[in-house]
């Protein structure tokens, strides 16, 4: 028997096609503000626009998240935002201060890609209140 070098039905599904290079290209270029923008303009249908997971949860895009953003790469570039600091003019020399607010932001996105962070916390909370008048 001699070995075949075509690719099975499953090999061509986890290589990343045309249209998702080029809405990922947009996407980090930052010639578009959206997920779903990027979808468009790469040509995709508006009616996967607008649920771009269709797109970003297959492994051909999966396969393009981990070339190009590894999760190591990931991992240190998020410590170092964890231990962010900024230098603040107090009096005639500045001081290198930690950065709270940045470090906020990064401890946050790190629950939310761990999925610890509860889902309420992310939605605005809006109560509303009946009000009844005698």
């Amino acid at each position: 028997m001699s070995k075949t070098t075509a690719k099975t039905k499953k090999e061509y599904k986890t290589e990343p096609t045309q249209k998702q290079r080029k809405a990922f290209n947009l996407l980090m270029s930052d010639k578009v503000r959206t997920k779903g923008e990027a979808m468009l303009k790469a040509g995709y249908k508006p009616t996967v626009a607008l649920r771009p997971k269709r797109v970003t949860e297959t492994t051909g895009w999966k396969r393009l998240m981990q070339q190009y953003m590894p999760d190591d790469k990931l991992a240190l570039k998020h410590n170092e935002g964890l231990e962010a600091t900024k230098k603040v003019k107090l009096g005639k020399k500045p001081e290198v201060l930690p950065d709270y607010e940045a470090r906020y932001k990064y401890l946050r996105m790190a629950y939310q890609l761990k999925n610890m962070f509860p889902k309420e916390a992310e939605q605005n909370n809006n109560i509303m209140i009946q009000v009844k008048t005698f």
